[in-house]
């Protein structure tokens, strides 16, 4: 149950209040928080993914305990150690494995004092430092800076060009992570019902969807099997309202192979222009 060998890391986003242009929580499944942990412990999951700005899920975390190792992001309204300790004092533990900027303006400001800064604390509060980015330019500058070991992407077919960038930097030695493989489930969407504010991509949904009928596949199991073929992967964050939905996201990778046709349709959403579209600081 996997593409290839990455591993699954649960996401949180949508733990408390609502998440995405979707409203999508896990309070609407009537299982809540504790039922998605538990099932990803037992599956094998190696992580889970959550952000100090996710309102309150650390601490729901914290209280329900889990197993999996714990990522989390830094708050950019407090000093990284202020956010550091708040977050370990929400999420009950004494060590993080994974601690990124949620901001990635920290690369394009050039700010190396602000990263050094974290990075020195490693091996003491937490064992990794990542980025999480939406953009080529602080890709190109994360892959090619010193003190960050892990980079969190979104990797869908629109999100082609970055992986473009990873492919033309094959030596960079950082474990990539990547995030929002549905668009937030937009790629699943009916999209003559889509929410006003992201209407003007119902076209491109549309377009992609298009090419996933051709092909005799629904979205998802197309979605599943490009993702296979993206061996820069180290691991993929999942997230869904209930077990039922995240267990069904699971299935689905393995169970087609991606042909060259289909990988060459869907690659060619992957561009530059795509991309920034699928960009949720725009919504």
């Amino acid at each position: 149950m996997g593409i290839r060998s990455p591993g699954w890391i649960l996401g949180t986003a949508n733990f408390s209040g609502v998440y995405g242009v979707l409203e999508s929580t896990v309070f609407k499944s009537g299982q809540g928080p504790e039922a998605l942990i538990r099932y990803a412990e037992q599956a094998g999951f190696v992580a889970i993914d959550t952000a100090s700005t996710y309102r309150g899920v650390e601490k729901i975390i914290g209280t329900v305990g889990t197993s999996l190792n714990v990522h989390t992001k830094l708050d950019p309204s407090v000093t990284p150690r202020a956010s550091i300790a708040r977050s370990m004092g929400a999420l009950s533990s004494d060590f993080l494995e994974l601690v990124y900027f949620h901001v990635p303006d920290v690369l394009a400001n050039n700010d190396d004092l602000m990263i050094k800064s974290v990075s020195s604390l490693k091996g003491r509060l937490f064992e990794k430092l990542g980025v999480s980015i939406y953009d080529e330019m602080n890709l190109v500058l994360a892959l090619g800076h010193p003190d960050i070991d892990v980079i969190q992407l979104p990797v869908n077919p629109m999100s082609g060009a970055l992986l473009e960038q990873i492919e033309l930097r094959s030596d960079h030695g950082k474990r990539i992570i990547g995030r929002s493989i549905l668009g937030q489930g937009l790629l699943l969407s009916d999209p003559d019902s889509l929410p006003r504010r992201v209407s003007h991509l119902a076209e491109l949904v549309r377009a992609f969807q298009y090419v996933c009928r051709d092909m005799g596949l629904t979205p998802l199991a197309a979605l599943a099997a490009w993702l296979q073929s993206k061996e820069e992967l180290a691991d993929v964050i999942v997230a869904g309202a209930d077990v039922a939905q995240v267990n069904e996201l699971l299935r689905a990778f393995g169970a087609t192979s991606a042909s060259d046709q289909l990988l060459c349709a869907l690659d060619e959403f992957g561009t530059a222009e795509n991309l920034a579209l699928f960009d949720p600081r725009r919504w």
